[in-house]
């Protein structure tokens, strides 16, 4: 280990820099030494947990962004759970909880839509099966096309399939990639190739839909293969990020024109708005956009999110009381 990366040496920058004040430059002037090194030492002194952080939590924050988002766009329920320490266990406490709405809302003879996604998938993974459930006649439908990816996160069949497994419900898949070629393939697979399916889509009784990223690079289309990343990247700064199944949404939630429009296979979004419950999920602030723009849309009904996806949204609508 480096004489300045000794535990004391440390310690020293660290209170130069967290009690003290002091800027970079100046620890580095104080010390002889780089400010670079200065940032690498502060960096370590954080990963050997010589610097420690602790947030003093506002006992109430969780529950006045839920009243306050609910209030603004007219929702019920809005959930909002602690954000953790990464994205992914961030996803699997937002997941978590939509397992538990999805236990209270299941009941005989009901149609439960869901779409695949990491969010989605650790909700399927903490939903449990109770062993006293007495719904009957319950199917699970997937409600987008799929992905030609290796990944079971993409593959809406597979958590179809898990779900069903767990609740003892009917399994209804659709074997065809979320987006194809041109809008006329896309229109002989709703109404020639398989049109029981989308009449299925019509009579869901509760939908669990994960959020889009607003990230280029995270899109489903540019992972897919379906547009190139300049493309993703354009449809961004056309102000179309918002991705709700697979459809894109202006910023107030209208239906945007794009070079996705009419290829998509998922779930029409007239039929989704005529969902009576529709649970949309996210974690962080990157499936901000989608969410605002599903809730101005009236896609969603519901919302279950973390709280930087709360707080940034409460600061985007500029609901700053709860802040």
């Amino acid at each position: 280990m480096e004489v300045y990366s000794s535990r004391k040496n440390l310690v020293q920058v660290a209170k130069l820099y967290y009690v003290a004040g002091m800027s970079q430059e100046e620890i580095a002037s104080i010390m002889s030494i780089s400010r670079s090194k200065v940032s690498r030492m502060l960096a370590l002194a954080k990963e050997l947990n010589v610097v420690q952080f602790k947030i003093s939590e506002y006992p109430s924050l969780q529950s006045e962004l839920e009243c306050q988002l609910a209030g603004h766009f007219g929702l019920a329920p809005v959930v909002v759970v602690p954000s953790a320490s990464n994205i992914q266990k961030t996803k699997q406490r937002v997941g978590a909880a939509a397992a538990k709405l999805l236990s209270y809302y299941i009941e005989d003879d009901m149609s439960i839509g869901i779409v695949w996604g990491s969010t989605i998938d650790c909700m399927v993974d903490a939903f449990e099966g109770d062993v006293n459930m007495e719904a009957v006649n319950v199917k699970c439908v997937q409600m987008t096309g799929g992905m030609h990816v290796s990944n079971t996160i993409a593959d809406g069949r597979e958590i179809v399939r898990r779900l069903s497994n767990k609740i003892g419900a009917e399994s209804i898949m659709l074997q065809y990639p979320l987006i194809v070629k041109n809008p006329a393939l896309a229109e002989l697979i709703r109404t020639t190739e398989c049109p029981e399916y989308f009449e299925q889509l019509k009579k869901l009784d509760i939908a669990f839909v994960s959020m889009g990223s607003c990230v280029p690079e995270e899109s489903a289309s540019y992972l897919g293969g379906y547009i190139t990343k300049e493309e993703s990247y354009e449809l961004v700064d056309k102000g179309y990020a918002a991705d709700v199944c697979g459809h894109r949404l202006t910023a107030d939630g209208q239906p945007a024109d794009t070079i996705l429009s009419g290829r998509v296979v998922s779930i029409p979004l007239e039929d989704l708005k005529n969902t009576p419950t529709v649970i949309g999920m996210g974690a962080g602030k990157s499936k901000v956009q989608s969410m605002i723009a599903a809730a101005k849309g009236g896609y969603v009904t519901g919302l279950v999110m973390d709280e930087v996806a709360a707080i940034t949204i409460a600061q985007q609508e500029g609901l700053n009381g709860v802040l």
